[in-house]
C-alpha cells in the first residue's frame, strides 16, 4: 500500500501507492490502519489526503500537536505540493494558473466555474513527453480543493490518462502522482521529491527519463 520514505519523532512521509484509501472504506483495508500495523502505532494522525486512485507523497503526524502544527502549516501555504499528471493533449499555453470556485456535478464529479467568491487555484506547466506523444502537467496547486488538479487540468482539455470521472479510464491506473514535499519545520527544511514507480506508461524508459531529468517543476515556484 506504501513505500515508507522518511519518519522522525514528529511526522513520517510515506509514498502512497494508487488504489488505495487513505480511510476506512467499506470492506477495503486503508492506508492508515497499514501504517499503523507496520509502524507499530496506536495513533497516526492524516495531515492530508490523495485519492484513492493518485499515489505519491503524504505526511503524517505522530501526535496531536504535530497534526495541529501542521494544520496552521497548510492552512497559511506553509507547505508546498507539486504533482504530476501523465495526458495525451498539446494545450495552448505551456504554463498558467487554473482558478475559479468549484462546484458538485452529477456522479460524484465537480465543475470548475468562471467565478472567484471561493476559488480553487492551480499552477501548471506542460512538458513534452516520450517525443510528444505525451505531455507531463506539472500543477502546483495553491488551495486544497476535493478533485482540484483534476477538475483543473479537464477545464483546459488536458485530461488525466486513466482519470475514470474526468478523462479516460481504460489503463491500467490514474496518472496523477504527488512528486514533490516541501516545507519548514521546527526551524529545519524539509524537501522530499519521489519520481512514480508504478504504472505501465510511467515504466516506459523514454517517459521516466523525461520525467526525471526535466526541471520544469521548479519553475512552478517561481511563477506569478
Amino acid at each position: 500500500m506504501f513505500n515508507l520514505i522518511f519518519q522522525n519523532e514528529d511526522f513520517i512521509v510515506v509514498d502512497k501507492h494508487p488504489g488505495v484509501n487513505v480511510h476506512y472504506e467499506g470492506n477495503e483495508y486503508s492506508l492508515l490502519e497499514s501504517i499503523k500495523r507496520y509502524l507499530n502505532f496506536n495513533d497516526i494522525y492524516l495531515l492530508h489526503r490523495l485519492d484513492k486512485d493518485t499515489s505519491g507523497l503524504m505526511v503524517l503526524g505522530k501526535s496531536k500537536k504535530v497534526a495541529q502544527d501542521f494544520y496552521y502549516l497548510f492552512k497559511n501555504e506553509g507547505i508546498q505540493k507539486i504533482y504530476i499528471a501523465l495526458g495525451k493533449k498539446k494545450i495552448k499555453k505551456k504554463m498558467g494558473i487554473i482558478k475559479g470556485d468549484m462546484s458538485k456535478s452529477r456522479n460524484k464529479s465537480w465543475i470548475l466555474k468562471k467565478t472567484y467568491q471561493n476559488p480553487a487555484i492551480t499552477k501548471f506547466i506542460s512538458a513534452g513527453a516520450s517525443n510528444n506523444k505525451y505531455r507531463h502537467y506539472f500543477c502546483y496547486p495553491l488551495t486544497g480543493k476535493t478533485h482540484q488538479i483534476r477538475v483543473a487540468l479537464k477545464s483546459i482539455g488536458a485530461e488525466i490518462i486513466g482519470d475514470k470521472i474526468y478523462g479516460s479510464g481504460d489503463e491500467d491506473r490514474m496518472y496523477l502522482h504527488s512528486l514533490v514535499l516541501s516545507f519548514n519545520y521546527k526551524g529545519a527544511d524539509f524537501n522530499f521529491q519521489c519520481a512514480p514507480k508504478i504504472g505501465l506508461l510511467w515504466q516506459k524508459e523514454i517517459i521516466m527519463e523525461q520525467l526525471l531529468n526535466t526541471k520544469e517543476k521548479l519553475k512552478l515556484n517561481k511563477m506569478k
